[in-house]
């Protein structure tokens, strides 16, 4: 089956409508009294909750997509709006004959935290914005493979990241000092060539690691 390698970078909503919903809620403790206390403790509430709404397929948004199919090219998917990332991804699966009019994504899933977060996030996404999800809704899940939890060997609560992976594999890494917590500030500062790269190389990083992993050879190698 085709392989496909799979990375997303994501954003916090920026529709009043959502933000209104997600902090209408916070209040500070009871125990602070001071006016400035409160005012400091619910604008970092405010601002903590908005922040992760980029976390949450519910509000947040898919910024870029990375992907590669099977040892191709790596594609970082960015456009204006959230809507034109997804409808490019959509009809570039399309094109190769790797999505159908069912949602079906007839590939094998490869990403690092892909099965807890890059796959749901982007099937609720492209469901929000009128697209097919990944999957069906009658379970029909994706195969996903996740290097993640293929390293935790089942332990449960186990998180590895990306990088030190890299490292424990002896594999070259990618990472230039950003990391995902910044994008959202990459974002908003008009830095997207930086973080076309950082999730470009996230594609590659985790196919390297996949195919370390499993005993697979890079095309590289293959052609040496």
């Amino acid at each position: 089956m085709t392989t496909l390698y799979l990375d997303i970078e994501t954003l916090p909503t920026e529709s009043n409508e959502e933000i209104n919903h997600v902090v209408a809620n916070i209040k500070a403790p009871g125990n602070y009294k001071k006016p400035e206390s409160i005012e400091a403790f619910i604008k970092g509430a405010r601002d903590e909750t908005i922040a992760k709404t980029a976390l949450d397929g519910l509000f947040g948004r898919v910024y870029m997509i990375g992907y590669a199919i099977d040892d191709g090219l790596t594609t970082v998917i960015h456009e204006a709006t959230e809507k034109a990332v997804l409808t490019t991804f959509d009809t570039q699966l399309k094109k190769r004959g790797l999505r159908n009019e069912f949602g079906d994504t007839k590939v094998t899933i490869v990403g690092h935290n892909a099965k807890d977060f890059d796959v749901p996030f982007l099937s609720q996404r492209l469901m929000v914005n009128g697209f097919k999800p990944l999957f069906r809704h009658d379970n029909r899940y994706p195969s996903i493979h996740d290097t993640m939890k293929m390293f935790g060997c089942g332990r449960r609560g186990s998180y590895y990241k990306l990088e030190a992976l890299m490292i424990a594999f002896g594999l070259p890494c990618s990472k230039s000092g950003m990391d995902g917590s910044q994008v959202a500030q990459y974002y908003r500062d008009g830095r997207h060539d930086e973080v076309m790269d950082y999730c470009g190389g996230d594609v590659e990083d985790v196919r390297a690691l996949y195919k370390a992993m499993t005993g697979q050879k890079m095309a590289s190698e293959v052609a040496a």
